[in-house]
């Protein structure tokens, strides 16, 4: 087996002409009338700026050389099709469909909007007896472009033909990125240390020394190696079984040297570029840990936050499925670089216009990396982060998000990939301004949509973002127990699991197996969200009614990593809650609103219920469903300024086998349209315990209980 010659040389491919528009797509620039109505008049009997009727003539005209209409089929998802079609069959029974695309342009004219249809010829599921048929369509925008005057472009004037990343302008692209920011970021000199919880090499590193023969890498120990050796990470997907990792057997055969030959293409790639970018040494999971020692994998995890913040460079294989994927993607040209277009319509002050993909990078979103965990914290501890897209590659550090189409930057730096601050967010941590305790929720609730290929990895693949918070907010190190942190405890265990807003279907449940307790958002399967914090409790708060007597995890062996067990102590009142299912009294489909009967214990009278449970999916075809729980009543407040705009909030509990007064999480129930004057007054048999009220209170209906 050879290795494939890397040698980065332009390859123009077939004949590429740009700027080349269809008929339908010259029209959309020619005059109003031949086009359509501006989308942001438009009403439904209007005809809007119409381009294919089915989604292959898109493709086809694309494949025929219409830059336009390839910009546009590049960056439509067609999953969003797909989920159009799912809309319509969920109700009816197709027997003709048609999906389509139409054009126009939004706003002032800023942006070519793309919106998809779907036409349906259908019978109505709902009335077997019904024999006609009745045309139904969906309609979602799928795709935007950007619109700009030439003089105004800040894109890449240079367009390259190529047909593959792999070529001498993107190595020169990214040993330029590499270069200013190694001389001209001081933000990212400032910054970059904090990342790093530790300054510490990792175990093993592959030495891609000239001297050797240049197909053979080797593996070296870092023990004889200065701190601050100079290397590059690979983030990547393992896609299921890695046809050549390290293992104990095969150890002493790396630290010979192998021939590249033997290694998956990602890993090939990753180790031509780096000797490339004129770099040593690189760093690769799958090669530099021995996978079959528990042991020095449970090590060198509880290490990786900081073996990528140290690492000098990360090249991301984001669109790669696995590791035979490699770096870099075969695309159409005209998929990616900006369309030059000379209008000939009274919408445009000028004549000379560019059409380019949007600056702000959506599409990562739609990557394979993208939605792995371990990943996730490798892209945020990262100092600089070469991304190898479906369509370019992009650069991206603390001071600086560019891609090939974008050089010298792109717009709203400040919102990434992930929906997140990019490599800001070390300064905004540090920023009061910024309210740490919301982004480092945001950063959770973002993690928590990751997938993880073993479950028990949850609270691992997070360790290293938890070590860089707890060093940038300087707290103490035991105030981090699985996944919260103490001073945030009373109003970080109010969170949520993740619903499906159409059918309310639970998209998270309790782990099968041990990964935190029960009141951790660790232990559950799937995404959360946390709808307040700490600063929603500062406005018009009416009472605490619950705190914190102790809490504690068992770390396995990394205070910041995986746990083995877990408690909380809390004192308040406990009280029996039904909660009875049933049809919602409003136009709104989607599912049942929850009542809440309280036996014993509290007084209060409110208007409806909002609960949240863990591990019950409840559907239509449940809305009779009784569950009973106890209820932790933990924070009151006023939403308004009416007698019943009050709202009290808490945990649902169940019985766990321990023993006595022991309780596993199961949900959180809001209560809604409480009369604020019984809350105030204890008369409900609340007594807040916040400083302040209540003091000459009775609380001896006040307990301590753990749950686990």
């Amino acid at each position: 087996m050879s290795v494939p010659d890397y040698t980065f040389d332009d390859d123009p491919g077939a004949s590429v002409q740009f700027d080349r528009l269809c008929e339908l797509c010259t029209k959309l620039f020619d005059s109003e009338a031949a086009g359509g109505t501006h989308l942001s008049h438009a009403s439904s009997e209007d005809p809007l700026y119409r381009s294919h009727h089915d989604i292959r003539a898109l493709e086809k005209s694309a494949d025929a050389g219409c830059h336009l209409c390839s910009l546009i089929f590049g960056q439509i998802d067609l999953s969003d099709l797909e989920q159009m079609r799912k809309d319509l069959d969920e109700a009816f029974v197709p027997s003709h469909r048609q999906i389509g695309i139409l054009i126009g342009f939004n706003g002032d004219s800023c942006s070519l909007q793309v919106d998809g249809y779907m036409s349906s010829q259908s019978s109505d599921l709902r009335d077997p007896d019904q024999t006609s048929s009745t045309d139904q369509q969906s309609w979602s925008k799928i795709a935007e472009l950007d619109i700009n005057p030439e003089e105004q472009d800040s894109s890449n004037k240079e367009r390259s033909a190529s047909y593959s990343n792999c070529s001498g302008t993107t190595l020169m692209q990214i040993a330029q990125w590499m270069k200013e920011c190694l001389t001209s970021h001081t933000k990212c000199f400032e910054i970059q240390t904090v990342a790093a919880t530790r300054d510490i090499l990792p175990l093993r590193l592959l030495d891609l020394a000239p001297a050797l023969l240049p197909d053979t890498i080797r593996l070296e120990s870092t023990e004889s190696l200065p701190f601050h050796t100079v290397y590059v990470t690979l983030s990547h997907c393992w896609g299921g079984v890695c046809k050549t990792t390290l293992t104990t057997s095969s150890l002493a055969i790396f630290q010979s040297g192998v021939h590249l030959s033997i290694l998956p293409k990602t890993f090939q790639d990753a180790v031509l570029l780096t000797r490339n970018l004129g770099i040593r040494y690189l760093w690769i999971d799958a090669l530099c840990i021995i996978q079959d020692s528990n042991e020095e994998w449970s090590h060198e995890a509880s290490l990786m936050g900081d073996i990528y913040a140290n690492s000098s460079l990360t090249l991301s294989a984001t669109n790669s499925p696995d590791s035979e994927g490699g770096l870099y993607h075969s695309r159409s040209p005209l998929s990616v670089w900006p369309c030059r277009i000379t209008a000939k319509s009274d919408y445009f002050p000028v004549d000379k216009l560019v059409v380019n993909i949007p600056r702000l990078v959506k599409e990562k979103a739609m990557e394979p990396l993208s939605t792995r965990g371990w990943a996730f914290q490798e892209w945020l501890l990262s100092k600089r982060t070469i991304h190898f897209s479906r369509d370019q590659v992009r650069w991206e550090c603390h001071c600086l998000a560019a891609s090939q189409v974008h050089p010298r930057g792109l717009e709203d730096h400040d919102v990434d990939f992930y929906g997140l601050p990019t490599k800001n967010i070390i300064k905004l941590l540090r920023d009061e301004d910024a309210t740490p305790s919301r982004l480092w929720m945001r950063i959770r609730e973002e993690y928590s949509q990751m997938h993880l290929t073993v479950a028990t990895d949850k609270l691992p693949a997070f360790s290293g973002i938890a070590r860089m918070v707890h060093k940038v907010l300087n707290s103490p190190k035991e105030d981090y127990i699985a996944g919260l942190w103490k001073p945030e405890l009373l109003t970080e265990l109010l969170w949520e699991k993740y619903s499906d807003e159409n059918t309310r279907a639970i998209n998270s449940t309790h782990s099968s197996q041990y990964i935190a307790p029960s009141w951790s958002w660790a232990s559950i399967d799937g995404p959360f969200w946390v709808p307040f914090d700490r600063d929603y409790y500062k406005l018009d708060r009416l009472g605490v009614y619950a705190e914190i007597v102790n809490a504690k995890s068992f770390p396995t062996n990394d205070g910041f990593g995986a746990v083995h067990g877990g408690f909380l102590r809390i004192r308040g009142l406990l009280c029996d809650v039904e909660l009875v299912s049933s049809p919602s009294t409003s136009s709104d489909p989607s599912g049942p609103d929850w009542r809440a009967s309280f036996s014993k214990g509290l007084a209060l009278t409110h208007k409806w219920s909002d609960a949240s449970l863990d591990n019950i999916l409840y559907t239509r075809s449940s809305l009779s469903a009784k569950n009973s729980f106890c209820f932790l009543p933990m924070f009151s407040s006023s939403t308004g300024p009416k007698r019943f705009d009050g709202k009290l909030i808490g945990l649902l509990l169940e019985n766990a086998a321990g023993g006595v007064r022991q309780y596993r999480r199961s949900g959180v129930l809001e209560l809604h349209g409480v009369d604020k004057e019984a809350l105030l007054s204890h008369s409900s048999g609340l007594v807040p315990l916040d400083s302040g009220h209540g003091e000459n209170a009775d609380t001896s209906n006040l307990s301590i209980i753990e749950i686990v």
